[in-house]
């Protein structure tokens, strides 16, 4: 006879006052499904739709750009870098709802792994210049390079973050979570991510001897004494 398992997984649950019909999570996945300009598609709007069809409490999104194009990971990604982006949220937002189930932003900011910035020609914003071993260490593979149409690798610069580019970051990242509630005027969850190419492991230290930038500092990623956006630097 069959034992069952995971009682729980169909039962309701709840995040914190957000109600859930059951407790299976879509996690973020990029699929690439946007409009070049960073806006929702039909078929972004009927991928998720299906998704919530198919009977998941919560879906989130993949990468969503607080500074699109900048910090762009992905061709095809979502964008929430500007209010006229919202109307398409509210639709993707609708139609998820329509079905039962919740969605949730994954908002991000790409550094160093940053593609739209490389093929772009605009320098990668780290906490430090990578060391020379790290910088000559191709982020892309072959079948990767394969699927953006065989490009090849450009050539890449570096931009070490200044105090100014990190104050810049937490605005865009507070008013990328103020048009996620804007686009239906409630408190669905919002996931923030700053990418974790903006936590230096195997970097140079800063040039100028900023504290910010290494994993557990005091310092990284949010600079001490302010207290606007969000809280978290990574996941």
């Amino acid at each position: 006879m069959a034992v069952a398992v995971h009682t729980h997984l169909a039962s309701p649950g709840r995040i914190g006052s957000l109600p859930l019909r059951n407790r299976m999570v879509v996690t973020a996945m990029g699929v690439g499904y946007s409009n070049p300009d960073g806006t929702v598609s039909e078929r972004q709007i009927a991928y998720h739709a299906e998704q919530a069809k198919g009977g998941v409490a919560l879906i989130i999104t993949g990468a969503t750009g607080v500074a699109f194009p900048a910090g762009g990971v992905f061709p095809g990604q979502m964008a929430i870098s500007d209010d006229r982006y919202i109307p398409g949220l509210s639709r993707l937002t609708e139609a998820v709802h329509a079905h039962g189930a919740k969605l949730a932003f994954q908002l991000h900011r790409g550094a160093a792994q940053s593609v739209l910035d490389m093929f772009a020609g605009r320098p990668l914003f780290v906490p430090s210049t990578p060391l020379p071993e790290k910088a000559a260490a191709p982020p892309f593979v072959a079948e990767e390079l394969a699927a953006m149409g065989g490009r090849t690798m450009p050539q890449v610069t570096f931009h070490e973050m200044t105090l100014q580019d990190i104050q810049l970051m937490v605005r865009q990242y507070a008013d990328g979570a103020r048009r996620a509630r804007e686009r239906r005027r409630r408190r669905d969850p919002r996931r923030p991510r700053l990418y974790t190419g903006l936590v230096s492991l195997g970097r140079s230290e800063p040039s100028d001897g900023r504290l910010w930038g290494r994993a557990g500092e005091q310092g990284a990623f949010r600079p001490r004494g302010d207290r606007g956006g969000p809280r978290r630097g990574r996941e």
